[in-house]
């Protein structure tokens, strides 16, 4: 199951690494209000810097973010459930090879589930005896 919040913010208005991978982050629903320390922002792009090479250990991730191992767990399986993060043989590694990649992948998962949502209504539709289109 994948679960993916989708924000409509503003991009920045000055082109800046850092600062265009946090409104990635913002958009995708992984920055909460709740999360005083950008704690996964920081997991996120220390992801992302990992990806060009063979990803990167849940140890390995702790101490570059400087938190603990369970911690690191918990905001990358939120990743991995929004369909942007895989755990490969112990290593965390983006979904795909490029954040482009990735929102395209996401667009196609929310298209298919859309398609099923799509289907169950109008079979509810039918069996309620709503109108057709």
């Amino acid at each position: 199951m994948k679960q993916i919040t989708i924000r409509t913010l503003r991009p920045p208005a000055k082109k800046n690494l850092k600062k265009d991978i946090e409104w990635f982050c913002h958009s995708l629903g992984l920055l909460g209000e709740r999360d005083k320390k950008k704690s996964s922002f920081r997991i996120f792009e220390t992801i992302v810097k990992a990806n060009r090479k063979n990803g990167i250990s849940a140890d390995e991730l702790a101490r570059a973010v400087g938190m603990s191992r369970t911690a690191v767990t918990h905001h990358v399986n939120t990743m991995i459930m929004a369909g942007l993060v895989v755990k490969e043989g112990g290593r965390f590694e983006l979904r795909m090879k490029s954040l482009q990649k990735i929102v395209d992948e996401i667009e196609l998962d929310i298209n298919r589930t859309l398609r099923a949502v799509r289907e169950v209504a109008k079979d509810i539709d039918k069996r309620m005896n709503f109108p057709v289109r």
